[in-house]
């Protein structure tokens, strides 16, 4: 009974801490779908708006900013030391913020005893600052969650983001979609989500932990109690358990990775959840032709991505599989470099078999065959059978006469009378946290740079598809 009402109290309390006031900033609006969390931080100190009255909640969000606000929301007084990193002006409001964070084990700094504080925070930054600094647990890799699309598993922040939608951090409102985009840079409005979204989870699991003390008490329990580690013992362990977690992670997709030569055939069985990858080169270019399919009949399906490994891991370059019942399949113009097939099981540890062949293809199955798409003119094309995607390129200009183009206002339009998709992708051209993509008949501001679209074949695939693309 003590454990089920302090459950119930912690949770009573959470709820009702904020009343629910008119709309507090004039460029926030009531549909905005980050507003509550604005408003609910803005009450409780954590966030402000600016002298003008408005919140500006497009803004970008800069990697000391977002430690403040972090600190502030989960109540810590950082320590009053400095001189951690060479770019950390004395007695600046962020001094001592970025200074504890880094003793801690939260922050890292960049080559040269930088930090970079003005730096703009992408979004898998922002996540790891918030799970590592509210002390949130690792989650166990078995949970059913359904993971993004584009985040694999050996990507660094990979734990962080399947943590985050374990614990109910992520989605944000508004961004429930298949992507996350972990590069893009995060902005003040989804800054506020995120704090507010990790704050709930960190009291929920402070509810946990006390109905686990209040079930186990014993006359004995009080002098335990009294000899706690400190608050910064707590936040030192936490940080020793962060690297932990980010070394058996590195360890465990080490594990989970097989270097291998096209063309190659193989049959495997998914330990647990955990994605399988298989790494590959490149010396020519290539169309490859990749089937896999789950084996046992009633053990789920999978999904099947391929990406362009660049210097840092990270490329905008990548294939999403098409999935056809225990079937994932990907037809894709490989270019010179290295590349990682990663299949990820739907349920626990099926087995499944995997085939990569060269292939001919018909001329524009990727990056690299993209078709050129000028801005305003209409292009007709189809999709014939087992054809899986057709690709497109195009340039938006810089504007010579503007200091700084933020872009132009278009959109992107496919017109079919059968179920074809769309996707574009921004490559490294592109001031990408200004691009608020990926898909298609949305109007959007464009930065200027080149992008990417593929025109993907709807379900089945044995029907040819026509269609025409424009964007204006």
């Amino acid at each position: 009974m003590r454990t089920r009402l302090s459950v119930v109290l912690t949770l009573s309390l959470l709820i009702v801490s904020f009343p629910v006031f008119a709309l507090r900033f004039p460029d926030v609006s009531s549909k905005y779908p980050h507003r509550q969390a604005i408003e609910k931080l803005t009450d409780a100190g954590v966030i402000s708006g600016n002298p003008d009255g408005t919140f500006r909640p497009t803004d970008p969000v800069n990697r000391a900013a977002m430690l403040k606000m972090l600190y502030i929301a989960a109540k810590i007084e950082p320590e009053k030391v400095g001189g951690c990193f060479s770019d950390i002006a004395i007695d600046s409001w962020y001094e001592f913020y970025v200074c504890d964070a880094y003793g801690k084990g939260f922050v890292k700094g960049y080559d040269g005893g930088v930090f970079k504080p003005g730096q703009p925070v992408t979004r898998a930054e922002a996540l790891k600052l918030a799970v590592v600094v509210f002390g949130i647990p690792e989650a166990d890799l078995n949970a059913q969650v359904k993971m993004y699309t584009d985040v694999s598993a050996s990507d660094w922040f990979a734990g962080y983001v399947h943590t985050a939608l374990v614990e109910k951090i992520l989605p944000i409102p508004g961004q429930d979609g298949e992507l996350y985009h972990p590069a893009q840079i995060m902005e003040r409005g989804e800054a506020a989500a995120y704090i507010w979204n990790a704050m709930a989870a960190h009291s929920l699991a402070r509810s946990r932990a006390s109905s686990s003390v209040i079930v186990s008490e014993t006359p004995g329990d009080s002098n335990a109690a009294s000899s706690a580690m400190t608050e910064l013992e707590k936040r030192a362990a936490a940080a020793l358990r962060v690297i932990e977690q980010e070394r058996k992670a590195m360890e465990h997709a080490q594990a989970n990775t097989k270097n291998v030569t096209v063309p190659f055939s193989d049959k495997n069985t998914f330990d647990g959840k955990t994605p399988f990858s298989y790494e590959f080169s490149v010396t020519s270019a290539m169309v490859v032709d990749i089937q896999t399919a789950i084996t046992e009949w009633n053990n789920g399906s999978l999904t099947c991505r391929l990406y362009h490994l660049g210097r840092s891991g990270f490329s905008q370059e990548y294939y999403l599989g098409f999935q056809d019942g225990k079937n994932c399949i990907i037809r894709a113009a490989l270019s010179p470099g290295n590349w990682r097939l990663q299949l990820e099981p739907e349920k626990l540890a099926p087995m499944y078999s995997v085939s990569v062949k060269t292939t001919t293809g018909d001329g524009n199955d990727g990056f690299s065959q993209a078709a050129t798409l000028p801005l305003g003119k209409a292009r007709s094309d189809s999709l014939d059978t087992g054809d899986l995607e057709d690709w497109f390129t195009f340039t938006v200009p810089k504007n010579p006469t503007v200091a700084e183009d933020v872009g132009r206002q278009m959109v992107l339009e496919v017109s079919s009378a059968d179920p074809v998709g769309c996707l574009i992708y921004p490559l490294d051209d592109v001031d990408q946290y200004g691009f608020k993509g990926p898909e298609c008949g949305f109007r959007y501001t464009y930065p200027p740079g080149t992008y990417m679209a593929s025109v993907r074949h709807g379900v089945p695939l044995s029907v040819r598809e026509s269609y025409s693309i424009q964007i204006k």
